[in-house]
């Protein structure tokens, strides 16, 4: 099992995490400056926001939940609409 770790200070992205194995827990907390911070899933090259039940997954309260992502998806997260952030994150799972 893998643990990656990281903090946004500004909007912007992490690096991309490949799904070995489900599920994939994902932790955020802290300040996120009216942020928002998406799920997004690289599909075939092309950068796609991950949805839920039709809707796009923004987080934007401290969160800590576990996805069924599928082996040989590539995830991140992406913070965007925030000023002066303070917000830790953590993926963990099989990565």
């Amino acid at each position: 099992m893998a643990v990656e770790t990281g903090t946004f200070s500004a909007n912007g992205s992490t690096g991309w995490f490949l799904v070995k194995e489900h599920p994939v827990h994902i932790a955020i907390n802290g300040t996120f400056g009216s942020g928002s911070v998406a799920i997004e899933q690289d599909v075939q090259g092309t950068t796609s926001t991950v949805l839920d039940n039709g809707t796009a997954i923004g987080i934007t309260a401290n969160d800590n939940s576990v996805y069924n992502f599928q082996s040989g998806d590539t995830i991140r997260l992406t913070l965007s609409g925030a000023t002066s952030p303070d917000l830790d994150w953590k993926v963990s799972g099989v990565i």
